[in-house]
Parts: C-alpha cells; structure tokens; sequence
C-alpha cells in the first residue's frame, strides 16, 4: 500500500516518518531532520533510514535556501539503496522534486522499477503531482491537519503489515 503524508508546516509529517522508518521492518529512504538557532529552524538533514546516518541538505539563509549538493548527493544514494526493500520513505517530495531536481534522478530511476510500498511525505500542493509522476491509483492519504501522529501511526502500521 502506498501512503501519502500531507499537512501543512510543522503538523507532523516528518515526525511520523521518522517513527514509521523506526518500527518497519524493511523500511528504506531518508526523512528529514531540521536543526534550530535561536528557536527557528537553520538547517535540514537528510537521514538514512537504515543506519541513521545523516547529511546536511540545506540551511536557511536570510537570502533563502542554499543547498549542499553533498547531502543531495548522499540522499540520492540511500533512496537508490533502497531498491529492494518492502518499503521506501521519502520525506518530502517538495518544490525542489517537482522542479525536476532535487533526490529527482534517483526517483526517476526507481520509479519504474521499484514494487514496494511508497511512504512520501509532500505538501498539500503538491499532491496530484505526485500522484501522476509516481503513477499511484491506489494509495491511502494520511492529512497530519486532521489526525493526531499516534492515530497516524496505528493506521499506517496496519495498512503496511
């Protein structure tokens, strides 16, 4: 079963992720992890599912977003590892992704082949974008606006057993 993540900023979508990579049995990916300054967050990490590893993805300038290529890059690599698990996180598909660029290549890439579960955290906006670039018809919606994270957890551990 493939299941999308939704909600708006900080209502939980990565903290379920990050709970689901923990208790699934054959879980792999990347979420996010965000590292705070003064109580705002400053920088992204991309962390991999299976050893907990984690790179610097971006840090929040006052200029905007600047990218480390490097945690890209390290991303990219844990989502093309992740070919043969039961399932794979991807926490989030955002603007970046939709753009084409992003952990893009290696999700084009898997696409084709990959027959696990889909576990991918997005924003409201970009939903029927990742329905069409994934091809999903079949998937369950989770809308961290409306469900509580323990609620979540219960649904999306049942529906992946």
């Amino acid at each position: 079963m493939n299941i999308l993540i939704t909600g708006a900023r900080d209502s939980g979508k990565t903290a379920l992720a990050r709970e689901l990579s923990k208790r699934l049995k054959g879980c792999g990916g990347i979420y996010t992890e965000a590292s705070y300054l003064r109580g705002r967050k400053s920088v992204y990490h991309a962390v991999h599912v299976l050893d907990g590893t984690k790179r610097t993805l971006l840090t929040l300038t006052k200029n905007g977003p600047r990218p480390d290529l490097r945690g890209f890059v390290f991303a990219q690599a844990a989502l093309a590892m992740s070919k043969n698990m039961r399932a794979i996180m991807l926490d989030e598909f955002g603007p970046l992704e939709a753009s084409g660029t992003g952990f893009r290549t290696a999700l084009n890439n898997l696409i084709p082949v990959y027959r696990g579960n889909w576990i991918i955290t997005t924003r409201k906006t970009l939903l029927f974008t990742v329905i069409d670039l994934f091809g999903f018809s079949d998937f369950e919606l989770i809308d961290m606006d409306v469900t509580d994270l323990d609620t979540a957890l219960r649904k999306t551990t049942c529906l992946l057993k």
